[in-house]
């Protein structure tokens, strides 16, 4: 048997009406806009994940040269950032240097003295 607040819930007010019609316009807003986020740092990341193999020696092919060390010094450590080749090096008389050459290509780009006291 259908009683009388059964009849007031089926009908809904016109002020209530309102407020369901605001809320679901501002819940689409919200999970229109969580979405268009989302996407948009997933696309970052898919497109520096790309991106981080360019470049990079040894993604295009095996990477051939000659560094050009002074004779009589010895390596003695290397080091690279992804955009240049740091070696360290020791000459005879025990004094160290840094040379910097570009990770790509292998120019010389310049080199790091030590100063010992």
């Amino acid at each position: 048997m259908v009683g009388i607040d059964d009849e007031r819930e089926a009908e809904v007010d016109p002020r209530t009406a309102e407020i369901m019609r605001k809320m679901r316009i501002f819940a689409f807003v919200s999970i229109a806009t969580m979405a268009i986020g989302f996407l948009s740092v997933m696309s970052v990341i898919a497109w520096r994940l790309v991106k981080q193999n360019e470049g990079v020696p040894g993604s295009e092919g095996e990477l051939q040269g000659v560094l050009p060390i002074a004779a009589g010094t010895r390596i003695t450590g290397t080091t690279s950032d992804g955009k240049r080749l740091f070696v360290t090096v020791e000459a005879e008389n025990g004094r160290q240097m840094i040379h910097v050459f570009d990770a790509t290509t292998l120019a010389y780009r310049g080199r790091i003295e030590t100063l010992t006291h």
